[in-house]
């Protein structure tokens, strides 16, 4: 469980592929850049509600899990959704956890019919800075 405190989330966008639709530019998150770092910073201050975002997957697709496996030195999470019409998403997580922080890294393949394949990878880090302002 990660300590009370202010925390710097940096995110970084390492790989992206997505196809270009007719008449449009390639997409990126506004101010987003690949390979370049996107940092914020967050206040914690109690203790974290946990959240199971798989234990109630949403949307009209179904998903499957390989489930969380590994400690908080080592984890991998891997997320297999399939929806109508033939699209779906696969999401890996992989990283390590302390009280102090996280670093994860995250690869992405989302499939819709109408278009190609398009991947993400990314690695977030989350690093415990102090106390809250």
């Amino acid at each position: 469980d990660p300590q009370p405190g202010r925390y710097r989330v940096t995110t970084i966008i390492e790989n992206v592929e997505f196809p270009r639709m007719e008449g449009e530019k390639d997409f990126f998150w506004p101010g987003q850049t690949v390979g370049e770092p996107q940092i914020e910073y967050v206040c914690l201050p109690g203790d974290a509600t946990r959240v199971d975002w798989l234990a109630e997957p949403s949307g009209p697709g179904t998903c499957t899990t390989e489930g969380a496996s590994g400690d908080d030195s080592a984890f991998r999470l891997a997320v297999d959704c399939v929806e109508p019409g033939g699209g779906g998403n696969q999401v890996l997580v992989t990283g390590s956890a302390s009280d102090q922080g996280i670093d994860m890294q995250m690869a992405m393949i989302m499939r819709m019919p109408e278009m190609e394949k398009m991947t993400l990878d990314g690695r977030i880090m989350v690093e415990r800075v102090g106390e809250c302002e």
